[in-house]
């Protein structure tokens, strides 16, 4: 398979989070359309939280929560189906 897109460097960079590159999306779509699709997508999301709790003004504890996951997509004339994986 040829790679048909381009990522732009900012766009790997982002990807390298998920473990994943342009040529792994393009086998997923396609093994999407195999199946009938008419059209298919992937939604990545990576969400950072951070939060620090206050007592009487005082810092009393704090900390860090990453959330990241993937879906994916899929149209076939009136009918969508979609599927996803994330962290919890």
């Amino acid at each position: 398979m040829t790679d048909r897109y381009t990522l732009s460097p900012d766009a790997a960079a982002c990807l390298d989070l998920f473990h994943t590159d342009g040529k792994d999306m393009q086998r997923v779509i396609a093994a999407a359309l195999s199946r009938g699709g008419d059209y298919a997508d992937l939604y990545f999301e990576n969400t950072l939280r951070s939060y620090l709790r206050l007592v009487d003004s005082k810092v009393t504890s704090g900390g860090m929560q990453n959330e990241y996951g993937v879906g994916i997509r899929t149209l076939s004339a009136k009918r969508t189906g979609y599927a996803y994986c994330e962290t919890t």
